[in-house]
């Protein structure tokens, strides 16, 4: 039980990681939904024509949002679970 506990480094990385992506993925949430429903018709549609709007641009800002989302919820993952491996080591040995 003690191998699986977080380390110094990861409580202080994991919240890092935790606020970072959460401010990322919010900054590019707008792009992100515009980018979405631009990018909607030319899929279900088959003769759907490319938008304006879809550049190069917003599809990395698409791609940014999904990766900022990624890194938010391994963050709070890791937080969370990591912070209930201390309590549960804590509880069971005494510490």
């Amino acid at each position: 039980m003690d191998r699986k506990r977080p380390t110094d480094s990861e409580y202080t990385f994991n919240p890092v990681l935790l606020i970072l992506g959460a401010t990322f993925a919010l900054l590019a949430w707008n792009g992100a939904i515009g980018f979405l429903e631009n990018v909607i018709p030319v899929v279900v549609e088959l003769d759907g024509e490319m938008p304006t709007a879809m550049t190069v641009e917003n599809a990395f800002v698409f791609a940014a949002f999904f990766v900022s989302l990624a890194a938010y919820t391994r963050g709070l993952d890791r937080f969370v679970i990591g912070g209930m491996r201390e309590l549960l080591y804590r509880l069971y040995t005494g510490v």
